[in-house]
This record gives C-alpha cells, sequence and structure tokens, in this order.
C-alpha cells in the first residue's frame, strides 16, 4: 500500500499540470516478471495510471546490467514526447546527461529506489 501511495503520488505530480492526456513513463532497472519489488512497482504504477487516467509505459532493459538499453529506451520515449518521467537508473551516471535535457524540455523526473546525480 506504501508503494502505490508513492506511485500515485507521483503520479499525480506529473497530471497535476493539465487537463490533458499524459503519457508517463515508468523505466526500472529490471524487469518486473520474476522479481516481486518490480512487480510490485510495476502493478502499483499501473493502479495509479488507472486511477489518474493517464497512459503509462513501462520499460525496463532485458538484464538489470544492461546500461546501454535504458539510455536507448529512455532517448526514445523523451523523443516521443512524455510527460513525466519515473526512473530507476541501471547507472544513474549514464541516464544523468539524457535526464538533464527531459528535465531542461520541461519533462519532470522522479527517481526511485536509485538516487540520481541530477
Amino acid at each position: 500500500m506504501r508503494l502505490f501511495i508513492t506511485l500515485f503520488s507521483a503520479l499525480t505530480l506529473f497530471v497535476s499540470s493539465g487537463a490533458f492526456s499524459k503519457t508517463i513513463l515508468l523505466s526500472t532497472k529490471g524487469p518486473g516478471a520474476g522479481n516481486p519489488f518490480w512487480a510490485s512497482v510495476e502493478q502499483g504504477a499501473k493502479d495509479a495510471a488507472a486511477a489518474l487516467g493517464v497512459d503509462l509505459v513501462i520499460l525496463s532493459p532485458p538484464q538489470e546490467s544492461d546500461v546501454m538499453a535504458q539510455v536507448n529506451q529512455l532517448e526514445d520515449q523523451i523523443a516521443k514526447g512524455v510527460d513525466g518521467i519515473a526512473v530507476a537508473p541501471t547507472d544513474p551516471t549514464a541516464v544523468a546527461p539524457i535526464l538533464d535535457d527531459a528535465i531542461a524540455a520541461g519533462v519532470p523526473v522522479v527517481y526511485i529506489d536509485t538516487n540520481g546525480i541530477n
């Protein structure tokens, strides 16, 4: 329940900036299937997105150690115009420049599970 409230609060922050349809990216370190923690994070995000009426894109690298896969996923989703990002970076240093660009473009970024360097 605590995780749901945290994710609900983060998604509410993203959505509160306008009344139009929003797309939020949840980028995790590893796939939820087979990992109870990430499975609960994903379910909490899905529940919060449904309650708020926002579109949710959930992406994660095939393995937690695949930094470049997460970098590529983030770049792709930012180029597609996501309205907010909740990210658990595989490598905070590697994703920092990408997330700095997103923040500079006005895209809210929230870190989960791992502190970012931005």
